[in-house]
């Protein structure tokens, strides 16, 4: 017996193909409206520190000093963007690293010799760096984040949440460590199967219904009701989408599985022109389910069924 629309085992199924669409339809329409942060040498913080420095960060994965990480998890590897805003700044295409105040290319093989990781947001150096060195990158960084639901950085902040919950310390304010501050504010999204119609009476063809569940992160009100507010402006809009299999199979994605930025990598837009899969619609049945907050993180869900031609 086959098993329906299943081609072949670890294939991109309906389910799959929807989530990712969402994802990067979803990243796409925020760095389109100015959704992130361009950062050189001398942009200052809060407390007049240089954003642009990066910090060394122990990883189990790479002995001593050699991932130094930005402010914030994924960084911004698209490049010709149509920002639907006025007066905006394209997002800076990261070409090196200086140490020390001196320049040194990504990938030149040198003393320095460094790549790129954006899925984590950092420079991973080839061979280890001590800790004292003074790094800074040129980069732009997300102001929001979009996972899926089943991914470590939801898991890590549900954890977190309930260790502050159970082991309140001090006022139980500002303890969320900065790692998982870097992944916010933050959208995961969820994919689960709804229900399947017919066309027509006798007809092989089907509207396939998936339920869309948004679980919206941040340590701050106003980002909080942009998110929330964004995921519920879907309500009734139609979303191309492209294929995952097709794109993958002719390894098209951007990055490679060390968060490498690939020669000629393709935006959605690019994508969906070279890779189309079918188009769907978000039904105008948007709700919000207020989650319980535990301090400082607040939380919403967003739930509205998005439904395919399959």
């Amino acid at each position: 017996m086959a098993l329906r629309n299943i081609n072949y085992f670890g294939e991109a199924t309906n389910r799959t193909q929807v989530r990712e669409n969402v994802i990067w339809m979803l990243n796409e329409a925020f760095l389109s409206a100015g959704g992130y942060y361009n950062i050189s040498s001398g942009t200052l913080g809060y407390d007049d520190e240089d954003l642009s420095e990066l910090t060394p960060s122990y990883q189990p994965e790479h002995s001593n000093f050699q991932f130094w990480k930005g402010m914030s998890h994924k960084w911004v590897w698209e490049s010709g963007l149509n920002p639907t805003y006025t007066g905006g700044v394209d997002p800076i295409a990261v070409s090196g690293i200086y140490v020390s105040g001196l320049f040194y290319p990504s990938g030149d093989g040198g003393q320095y010799d460094h790549y790129v990781d954006y899925n984590r947001g950092g420079v991973v150096f080839t061979n280890p760096m001590p800790s004292g060195l003074n790094v800074f990158c040129n980069r732009s960084e997300r102001a929001a984040f979009i996972y899926p639901s089943e991914s470590n950085e939801f898991r890590r902040i549900l954890t977190e949440q309930l260790r502050v919950f159970d082991e309140v310390p001090g006022s139980g304010m500002d303890t969320l460590s900065p790692e998982l501050s870097s992944y916010m504010p933050s959208i995961f999204v969820k994919i689960e199967h709804n229900k399947t119609s017919p066309y027509e009476l006798g007809s092989a063809s089907k509207f396939i219904d998936f339920k869309i569940i948004m679980d919206v992160f941040s340590e701050d009100l106003q980002q909080l009701d942009f998110l929330r507010d964004a995921c519920l402006s879907l309500e009734g809009q139609p979303m191309k989408t492209f294929n995952v299999n097709e794109v993958s199979s002719n390894n098209k994605f951007p990055l490679d599985y060390k968060g490498r930025l690939r020669g000629e990598a393709q935006t959605r837009s690019q994508l969906l022109s070279s890779y189309s899969w079918k188009t769907g619609k978000f039904l105008e049945n948007a709700q919000e389910v207020k989650m319980p907050d535990i301090l400082p993180v607040m939380r919403s869900r967003v739930i509205i069924d998005f439904q395919i031609i399959g």
